[in-house]
């Protein structure tokens, strides 16, 4: 298992996974993806220094993403699964390779935080399990929130 940095190289591969039945049923927004604004917004983050984008593979496949956008030190996970390998584990193991990296990096962040919907059970329990502090947002949305901290994360 293995987080590499994305590069242009995944743009097909996370155009699908964005564009799955299941990944628009969890996401704020819900309708497809066309492939044009789909390369302009993923190319825009590659480009971005404040954005970390991340691929998981297994024996070099791709199963998921994960992205880190920095704004005044705390950077706002958004990750997923590829549709053929969720409910195996891999959200919660995406999660902590990210933040394991983040880490070594020793980049300027003070805590991250998630957005979820409230009907996303995975999501919501990957994020109690590393025991982020859950805040009520705006009707249907909850904020998952900790301060980064290198003992939480060994």
């Amino acid at each position: 298992m293995e987080l590499r940095d994305a590069t242009s190289d995944d743009l097909n591969i996370t155009y699908k996974w964005a564009n799955h039945p299941e990944t628009r049923k969890f996401s704020f927004r819900q309708e497809f993806i066309s492939l044009e604004n789909h390369s302009k917004w993923f190319n825009a983050k590659l480009a971005d220094e404040k954005c970390i984008y991340k691929i998981l593979e297994i024996d070099n496949s791709p199963v998921g993403s994960i992205r880190l956008d920095i704004q005044n030190e705390v950077a706002t996970i958004s990750y997923l699964v590829s549709p053929e390998y969720t409910g195996r584990g891999f959200g919660k193991k995406i999660m902590e390779l990210a933040i394991i990296a983040v880490l070594k990096e020793n980049l300027k962040i003070e805590s991250v935080r998630g957005l979820v919907k409230k009907e996303n059970v995975a999501s919501i329990k990957i994020f109690e399990s590393f025991q982020f502090e859950r805040n009520e947002m705006k009707e249907g949305i909850l904020e998952f929130k900790k301060k980064i901290e290198h003992a939480d994360w060994k």
